[in-house]
């Protein structure tokens, strides 16, 4: 990646010696003297990408040591300690770097507090001198060598041996069930509204008690792997449903917010007794409606419970 602030490099020795050779090849002696041809300057200036008054510093560094030196020569005159001074030594901000915990060092601002240097040293750091790298972090599971064991099982029970071939099972009769989280309303909402409601001031109005505990809502959803026909068209999506643990109850006592009897819904504690009513009443009759007819997979098989089940045996049921 380029630098953002582009700087012409400074000329080498080997390049002013290539301009003096191109500087002598366009001029001639005139009276004893040796001059540049007309438009030589111009065109060595876009040929080097300098500006004119630099091609005529250098002819007349040439031209001086000619009758000093008794030979032509151009250098770049840079010399090697020049320009403005590190202040701060990049080895050894390095070393000091890995000495500060991963967590103090998540933004430039708070790296350069700890180094004791200024924002722009780091930003210079990261962008122009490429010494420190951006590194994104994400947290791993703990694996202990009983869940590694687990898994190498379930990676080999899925290999299927077709004609002496070890091939990975396609996975289309496996029906994944899981549970998620999620907010019953949003803390900021964003909502559009016609001209006549924001002339009127009548805005969607939300109340809660406490916004550091919004109320959440556990949803069951089972998806399989989606199915396509040779002509590459969806046969089947894989969606098979997504039920929230919720109930329709009446209220008891009447209160300012609804009278009583008034029908609202309520979480239902996610208990085993509950788990397996929504896996038998909710998941399974909505398997058996939307798998396909297909023969070949009549069986399948729920990854939570590693059970197989018919469904020919439980449509008969």
């Amino acid at each position: 990646m380029e630098s953002l602030t582009k700087k012409k490099k400074n000329m080498t020795d080997e390049e002013a010696q290539v301009l003096l050779s191109e500087l002598l090849d366009r001029s001639y002696f005139k009276d004893g003297q040796r001059v540049l041809a007309p438009g030589a300057v111009r065109e060595l200036a876009k040929k080097f990408k300098m500006s004119e008054r630099n091609i005529r510093r250098r002819w007349a560094q040439a031209l001086l040591s000619r009758k000093e030196l008794g030979f032509y020569t151009c250098s770049s005159q840079k010399k090697s300690n020049s320009g403005r001074p590190i202040l701060y030594n990049r080895e050894d901000l390095q070393e000091a770097m890995e000495d500060i915990p991963a967590f103090e060092r998540g933004n430039l601002r708070s790296l350069a507090k700890r180094l004791g240097v200024s924002v722009k040293v780091v930003w210079l750091m990261k962008m122009e001198e490429r010494v420190i790298h951006p590194h994104t972090n994400s947290i791993k599971p703990f694996l202990t060598d009983e869940h590694k064991l687990h898994r190498l099982a379930y990676a080999a029970d899925h290999i299927k041996t077709d004609d002496g071939e070890p091939k990975w099972d396609g996975m289309y009769n496996e029906i994944h069930v899981d549970e998620k989280w999620f907010f019953i309303s949003r803390e900021t909402q964003r909502v559009y509204l016609t001209q006549n409601e924001k002339d009127s001031e009548e805005f969607p109005y939300r109340t809660c008690k406490s916004k550091r505990f919004m109320i959440k809502v556990m949803f069951l959803c089972a998806v399989a792997r989606p199915r396509f026909n040779d002509n590459g068209e969806c046969t089947f999506d894989g969606m098979i449903g997504c039920w929230p643990f919720t109930q329709r109850t009446q209220a008891v006592r009447g209160s300012r917010n609804r009278p009583a009897g008034t029908w609202e819904t309520k979480n239902i504690a996610v208990t085993k007794e509950a788990y397996i009513d929504f896996i038998v009443n909710k998941v399974i009759p909505a398997v058996i409606a939307k798998w396909p007819r297909d023969r070949s997979c009549r069986m399948i098989k729920c990854r939570k419970y590693h059970a197989q089940m018919s469904i020919d045996d439980r449509r008969r049921e």
